[in-house]
C-alpha cells in the first residue's frame, strides 16, 4: 500500500461514524479485531476499494498499523488486526486459482473437520547464547525466523539463539477442511476442497457441517506429504538412439510440491441463532395472522407433490421439532422428531426427501446402500501433516440440529442400522478408537424413506410383515406412513392435472405456486424452532388418556409394531411442534388431539383390498371376502388352534360358529358366516401356508406371527 492509500484508508477510518461504532463496540466486548464492511469502502472510495482487493496480502499488515493507530488515538486500547465481510463477489472453490493468490476474495463451502487449536509465535523475542544480547520483535512469516545476526559488533553469533517464552507474542490459530456446497458440483465431478487457517476471534467458532462464507486471501505452502513421499529416481541406460530423450523424461523438471491455503480474516456462518430484522419479523406477524397456518406451511413445503396431507403435516412438524429437555442427572429427553416413509416405487418418497432437505441450513441428504456406519456416524483419520488422530464427521454429525435424510433405509446392512441406534435415542455418537474416547452430539432429525420387501407393499400383510427393518430401529421413529399406488381413476386424473399444471407454472414463470416461499417458510421455521411451549394440566390428562388407547389398540392388533413408552414421547414432541407452529406459549387440548390423529393414521392401518380367496376358472365362478373379514376370521382361527388343543377342521369351523353366533341376527347371515369361514380356511392351508394338516388336525406353522 503506497503512503497516499495508506493515508485514504485512515481517512476512511476516522470519516465513517459505523467504523467508529463497531470499534467501540468491538473495545467493550474485550475483542482484537475491526469488522469493517467492503461496501462501506466502497461507497467512500473506490480506488482504495480496488487498491484493497488487489494487494492485500500485501498490505494487510500496513491495514491492521492503520487500524491499531485509529483505535489508539480514540480509545484507551487498541485494536490490533482488521477483518472485511460483504464482498460483492463469493467465489466457488473451484474457482480459487494461482491467479487469485493475494487478492481479498470471499468463498463459500461446508466444513467438514476442524484441528485443535494450536499457538502461533506472531514475534519473537530472542537473546543471543554467546553474549547474552537480546532482540525482540522478530517478526515471523508462517515458519520459524530467527534474527540474522547479533546486534552486538564484537559478537560473530548467527545460529545461537534462545526463544524468550515470556516476552514473545503469541496467537491462537486452527486449520478447518472446506468442501464445496453440494449443490456447486458440476455434473460428474468430486466434490473440491481447501485447507483454511483461521486464527483469534474465529477459532472454536466454526463447525464440522456449518455452510459457510469466508473472506480473506490466498497463500501457497509447501505440501509437507508431497515432501515426505519418495521421489522419483533417475535410472541410468545404455545410450543409444532416443536415449538421451528417455532420460528427459523421467527428470522432475517441475517440483510439484505446494498447495494452496486460505487465509481467513472473516467467517460468515448462518447460525439459526442470530436475531431478526424488522423486515422478517413483520413478514412473520404477516404469516401469523394468515387463517389455517399449518396447512398452508405443510402445502408451501411440496407444491410439486400432490396430495399426502398427513405426510406433510409430519414432515413439517418434524422440522420445527419438540421441546428438548435435559434432567438435573445428565439424562435428555429428546426434542428431534424422526419419521419414516414406506411404499411403492414411484410415490413421491425420495422427492419429500430431497425437498425437505432444502429447509434447514443443516441438513444431509444420504443413501442408506452406498453409506457405512463410519460414513453416516463418524470416523477417526490420520492427519497427513502432523500424524496426529481427528474425527471425521459423518453426515449425523454433519446435520446436527438440523435432519438427515436417508434414501432406500432398508437397503443397509444391519450392522450399519445399529450404528445410529444411539444416535436416533440418545443423540450422541460415541466412539473408542485409534486412542479417541468421545461422545459426539448428533442432535439431528431423521426422515428415512424404505421400500417394501417385494418391491411393492401386500395390503394382506402387516407393516412387520412388508419392511425388513428390526423392531428397535422401528420403536425409534415417531410416526411411519405407508404410500400405496392404488389405480384409482379419479385420483389418477387429479395427479395428472397438478404435474401439468406444475409443468405449465414452471415453463412460464420459472417457479410452482404456492401460498408461502420457500425463503418465507425458512424464515417461519427458524422462528418456530426457538419457541419453548409448556404443557397445561388438560393437555397432560388428555395425553394420558390417548396413550393408554394406543396401547389398548396395540395388544389387538399385535401383529404391527407394537406401541411403547416411546410413543407416549413422541406425542407429546408432536404436540409441542404444534404449538410451536401456531406461536403459543401453552399446548393445549387441540394441539394433543392432532398429534393423535397424525400418529394414527401412520400407525398404518392400510385399508386393504378385496381378496380373491377362491380363483375365477369356467367351471367355478370364484369366491371373494373383503379385507376386514378375512382379517377377522384368520385372527379368530388362529386364536382358537393356539389357545385350545389342535382341531380337526369340522371341530375348528363348529368352534368358530360357536364363537361368533351372539353377533349373527339371522340364519342367512349364519351360513354366510359359515361358507366365508370355510372358504378362508381353505386359502390358509393350500395358499398362504399360515395353517398346515399333520394327522388329520390343523396347527399354526411356527414361522407365522399374530
Amino acid at each position: 500500500m503506497t503512503e497516499e492509500v495508506h493515508g485514504k484508508f485512515l481517512e476512511f477510518l476516522e470519516n465513517t461514524p459505523k467504523v467508529r461504532h463497531q470499534a467501540e463496540q468491538a473495545i467493550y466486548t474485550n475483542e482484537h479485531v475491526l469488522n469493517i464492511d467492503l461496501q462501506d469502502v466502497n461507497a467512500y472510495s473506490v480506488d482504495l476499494y480496488v487498491d484493497l482487493l488487489r494487494n492485500f496480502a500485501r498490505d494487510v499488515d500496513k491495514i491492521n498499523k492503520s487500524t491499531e493507530v485509529f483505535t489508539k488515538k480514540l480509545f484507551s486500547s487498541a485494536l490490533e488486526y482488521t477483518s472485511f465481510y460483504n464482498s460483492h463477489v463469493v467465489y466457488k472453490i473451484r474457482q480459487l486459482k494461482s491467479e487469485r493468490l493475494g487478492q481479498l476474495i470471499s468463498f463459500s463451502g461446508t466444513v467438514t473437520r476442524t484441528t485443535q487449536v494450536r499457538p502461533e509465535l506472531i514475534s519473537g523475542s530472542f537473546s543471543c547464547k554467546i553474549c547474552n544480547s537480546v532482540i525482540g520483535d522478530v517478526a515471523q512469516e508462517f515458519k520459524y525466523t530467527e534474527p540474522l545476526t547479533c546486534p552486538n559488533h564484537l559478537c560473530t553469533n548467527r545460529k545461537q539463539w534462545t526463544l524468550d517464552m515470556n516476552k514473545s507474542k503469541f496467537s491462537n490459530w486452527q486449520r478447518v477442511h472446506v468442501q464445496e456446497n453440494t449443490e456447486e458440483i458440476p455434473a460428474g465431478s468430486l466434490p473440491r476442497s481447501m485447507d483454511v487457517i483461521v486464527r483469534n476471534e474465529l477459532v472454536e467458532k466454526i463447525r464440522a457441517g456449518d455452510k459457510i462464507v469466508m473472506t480473506g486471501y490466498l497463500i501457497v505452502v509447501p505440501d509437507i506429504i508431497q515432501l515426505m513421499m519418495p521421489q522419483s529416481k533417475v535410472v541410468p541406460m545404455q545410450e543409444g538412439e532416443g536415449g538421451e530423450a528417455k532420460k528427459k523424461r523421467n527428470i522432475n523438471i517441475k517440483d510439484l510440491n505446494h498447495k494452496m491455503v486460505f487465509m481467513c480474516i472473516h467467517a460468515d456462518c448462518k447460525s439459526t441463532e442470530e436475531e431478526f430484522t424488522n423486515e422478517e419479523l413483520a413478514i412473520i406477524n404477516e404469516m401469523k395472522a394468515s387463517s389455517d397456518l399449518y396447512y398452508k406451511l405443510s402445502q408451501s413445503m411440496f407444491p410439486s407433490i400432490h396430495g399426502h396431507y398427513s405426510i406433510k403435516n409430519a414432515i413439517l412438524l418434524m422440522l420445527v421439532g419438540g421441546v428438548g429437555k435435559k434432567a438435573e442427572g445428565g439424562a435428555n429427553l429428546r426434542g428431534d422428531i424422526n419419521v419414516l416413509l414406506v411404499g411403492d416405487p414411484g410415490t413421491a418418497k425420495s422427492q419429500f426427501l430431497k425437498q425437505t432437505s432444502a429447509f434447514l441450513p443443516r441438513s444431509v441428504y444420504t443413501s442408506g446402500k452406498s453409506s457405512s456406519a463410519a460414513g453416516l456416524t463418524a470416523s477417526v483419520v490420520k492427519d497427513g501433516e502432523t500424524g496426529e488422530f481427528t474425527i471425521d464427521a459423518g453426515a449425523l454429525m454433519l446435520s446436527d440440529t438440523g435432519v438427515c435424510c436417508i434414501d432406500e433405509f432398508d437397503k443397509m446392512n444391519f450392522k450399519d442400522q445399529v450404528s445410529i441406534h444411539e444416535a436416533m435415542e440418545q443423540q450422541t455418537i460415541t466412539i473408542s478408537k485409534a486412542g479417541i474416547n468421545a461422545t459426539l452430539n448428533a442432535r439431528s432429525s431423521i426422515l428415512a424413506a424404505a421400500n417394501p420387501i417385494k418391491g411393492r407393499y401386500d395390503k394382506k400383510k402387516t407393516l412387520r410383515q412388508n419392511i425388513n427393518l428390526s423392531a428397535p430401529v422401528m420403536s425409534r421413529f415417531d410416526l411411519y406412513f405407508v404410500l400405496i399406488d392404488d389405480v384409482n381413476l379419479e385420483n389418477d386424473k387429479n395427479v395428472a392435472m397438478h404435474v401439468l399444471n406444475n409443468h405449465a407454472s414452471l415453463s412460464e414463470t420459472g417457479r410452482i405456486s404456492s401460498y408461502f416461499t420457500p425463503e418465507q417458510v425458512k424464515l417461519y421455521l427458524r422462528h418456530a424452532r426457538g419457541r419453548k411451549p409448556r404443557m397445561t394440566d388438560e393437555a397432560k390428562d388428555l395425553l394420558i388418556k390417548k396413550y393408554v388407547e394406543i396401547r389398548q389398540d396395540s395388544l389387538v392388533n399385535s401383529s404391527n409394531y407394537m406401541m411403547t413408552a416411546r410413543h407416549l414421547e413422541s406425542l407429546i414432541r408432536l404436540s409441542e411442534a404444534l404449538a410451536k407452529i401456531h406461536d403459543v406459549e401453552l399446548v393445549t387440548r387441540e394441539y394433543v388431539e392432532e398429534a393423535h390423529r397424525l400418529m394414527k393414521s401412520s400407525v398404518i392401518e392400510v385399508k386393504g383390498e378385496d381378496i380373491e380367496v377362491i380363483a375365477k376358472t369356467d367351471d367355478h365362478p370364484g369366491f371373494v371376502v373383503n379385507h376386514k373379514d378375512y382379517v377377522r376370521i384368520t385372527s379368530s382361527l388362529i386364536y382358537l388352534i393356539k389357545t385350545r388343543d389342535p382341531m380337526e377342521r369340522h371341530e375348528l369351523l363348529e368352534s368358530f360358529m360357536a364363537e361368533s353366533e351372539p353377533y349373527i341376527e339371522s340364519e342367512r347371515a349364519f351360513l354366510d358366516e359359515h361358507v366365508k369361514a370355510e372358504n378362508v380356511l381353505s386359502f390358509l392351508i393350500a395358499k398362504e401356508g399360515v395353517l398346515f394338516v399333520c394327522d388329520g388336525k390343523i396347527h399354526v406353522h411356527p414361522n407365522y406371527d399374530i
